[in-house]
């Protein structure tokens, strides 16, 4: 099993979607077996991730299982769930984001294809599950070893001697055609480097100039002009590494044929870090999309603070991950330690003579007192009811919209309402935390 982040997300969010569940693939040949959506509401995600004036509108990716893997249903709900609880901690599903899960076998094997939406939905914010850098790609890597190691699976070794495209060529119109051509260009010089016709990357230069003009030598990259294109293309990998030891590499590339498994030090040291990964994440989630905006105040006001936004009680505490196993064997449970976040308000200014104002607290269960749950109690009903005033008015403009205003305003409604819909479960909540009134 391996997990891929697609060069995608700048396009249409819709034209992502029906792709995924068309009855055809890339190449227009129609697939042997029908996709099936697993989780996700088309619509809803269209709406959100096409509303976004950001360039980067949703995030497109897929874990693959292997032909040899055969997950059951149990599996793969399980692997969705603990990817979800992983990478989104904290978050949840409707509330806090929207993604789709479509299932693709058409090629022998099981596909799990997932779209994300680059927004949260109670912010507006940005929100994005694979961030650039090297720290998040070691996130996704730990990831793909643990859940591996937990079904059971050999570990992903990567070849060695593959080129290995660049971002600059999957963002080029002609990504398709550079691609089966470097594929195609790829498998030869594999042959003559096992065979040792090939022993350096001088040697390996010389080979392609007769197929193509090398136009740029880097330490790490070649560039070709393949035919019939104007721009160059970059070529990476150990292969096209200044310095590297070509008869290492043909001995990594015999490795990687071997399976691989995990010892049991190895297996602790990859869940231990990915326990300490994920709180990483969740902690910078919290910072990002529950703690109050900073308070402004006009001179010779009283202004009364307000609180926190904080995610529901529900995810407080430790967390439990729930790892795929092997059949018959029992669930494994990883906990994730997740601390409340601190939430340090600036008091507000008070006027002389006049008494401290009431901080109220619309988190439900969290009072001592029956006054405070009354009072938090009151907060949400009244936060209830301006966001109804809210989504009232947004349909009223729905009616009239068209075109991008349209999908922007139905987006704005979908996330108004999952926003109700949360509250209104805290306020349940509230109500069957306060002591019941008995009249004679």
């Amino acid at each position: 099993m391996n997990v891929n982040i697609f060069p995608t997300g700048t396009g249409s969010a819709r034209r992502a979607a029906n792709y995924l569940l068309g009855n055809k693939d890339h190449t227009g040949k129609v697939r042997s077996i029908k996709p099936e959506l697993l989780h996700g509401n088309t619509d809803t995600f269209c709406a959100i991730a096409d509303s976004t004036t950001r360039v980067h509108k949703y995030t497109s990716g897929a874990i693959a299982f292997r032909d040899n893997e055969h997950p059951t249903p149990e599996q793969i709900q399980q692997v969705i769930d603990t990817f979800r609880a992983t990478f989104l901690p904290r978050l949840r599903e409707g509330e806090n984001y929207a993604d789709m899960w479509v299932m693709h076998r058409d090629k022998g094997n099981v596909e799990l294809h997932f779209l994300y939406a680059n927004t949260e939905l109670t912010t507006g914010k940005q929100l994005n599950i694979h961030p650039p850098g090297q720290k998040n790609i070691e996130f996704f890597n730990n990831f793909t070893r643990v859940i591996n190691d937990s079904l059971g699976y050999a570990q992903v070794t990567p070849d060695p001697l593959k080129a290995a495209l660049s971002k600059l060529d999957h963002k080029s119109p002609d990504f398709k055609e550079s691609k089966a051509a470097k594929e195609l260009l790829g498998r030869d010089l594999k042959r003559k480097i096992l065979s040792q016709k090939i022993t350096n990357r001088d040697g390996l230069i010389a080979e392609i100039s007769a197929y193509m003009p090398v136009t740029r030598v880097g330490m790490n990259y070649i560039t070709v002009q393949l035919p019939g294109h104007v721009k160059g293309t970059r070529l990476k990998g150990p292969l096209f590494t200044e310095g590297s030891n070509y008869q290492q590499l043909i001995e990594q590339y015999r490795q990687s044929k071997i399976p691989q498994y995990l010892t049991p030090e190895e297996t602790k040291t990859a869940r231990e870090k990915l326990v300490m990964q994920i709180n990483e994440r969740a902690a910078f989630n919290v910072n990002a999309y529950f703690k109050p905006k900073k308070q402004t105040y006009r001179r010779k006001t009283s202004v009364i603070p307000v609180p926190a936004k904080t995610p529901s009680k529900a995810v407080y505490g430790v967390q439990n991950l729930i790892l795929p196993t092997k059949d018959n064997k029992p669930a494994t449970v990883m906990e994730v330690e997740v601390k409340e976040p601190e939430q340090q308000l600036n008091p507000a200014p008070v006027k002389a003579n006049q008494p401290a104002p009431q901080q109220s607290n619309d988190t439900a269960g969290t009072s001592n007192d029956e006054g405070s749950g009354a009072l938090s109690t009151a907060s949400l009903e009244a936060q209830i009811g301006s966001l109804n005033a809210q989504i009232h008015n947004l349909r009223i403009l729905i009616q009239r919209a068209r075109g991008s205003r349209l999908v922007r305003l139905q987006a704005e409604l979908v996330a108004l309402e999952a926003r109700v819909s949360a509250i209104n479960i805290e306020l349940q909540k509230a109500k069957a935390s306060q002591p019941k009134k008995w009249h004679i």
